[in-house]
C-alpha cells in the first residue's frame, strides 16, 4: 500500500497514475502509459542481474582484502568490513526483484489497476 501522494511508482516499478506523476514532474519516462508486463519483467530481471553482480563484487573485494591482510597489510581489514554495504544492497536487490517477478507471474496477462493515494 502506498500512503504518500508523491509516490508515482511501486517498488516493483509499476506506475500508479502516469498522468498525475507527469503533472507533478516526478516521472523520469516520457511514455509512462506504455508500461507492459514485458517491460516490468525486463526491469526485474535487470535488477536481479545487478543484485547478483553486486554480491559477486562483495565476495571478490573481501577475498582481495583477505589476501592482502594475510600478506601483511593489516589495514586491509577495514575495507573488507566496510564492503558489507555491497552485500546488503545486492541482497535487497535480489529479494525485491524476485518478489516482483513472483507478483508478475501471478497476474493473468495484465497489470493491476492502481492509483495514487491522496491524503
Amino acid at each position: 500500500m502506498v500512503n504518500r501522494p508523491t509516490v508515482p511508482t511501486c517498488e516493483c516499478g509499476f506506475v500508479f497514475d502516469a498522468q498525475v506523476a507527469q503533472a507533478l514532474g516526478i516521472s523520469g519516462r516520457s511514455a509512462l502509459q506504455d508500461e507492459t508486463l514485458e517491460d516490468q519483467k525486463h526491469y526485474h530481471v535487470h535488477r536481479l542481474t545487478l543484485g547478483w553482480i553486486t554480491i559477486a563484487g562483495f565476495v571478490l573485494l573481501c577475498l582481495t582484502c583477505l589476501l592482502l591482510f594475510v600478506l601483511g597489510s593489516p589495514i586491509m581489514a577495514v575495507p573488507a568490513a566496510g564492503s558489507v554495504a555491497l552485500l546488503v544492497k545486492g541482497a535487497r536487490m535480489v529479494q525485491t526483484s524476485r518478489r516482483g517477478l513472483r507478483a508478475l507471474a501471478g497476474t493473468d496477462g495484465k497489470l493491476p489497476r492502481a492509483r495514487l493515494l491522496k491524503s
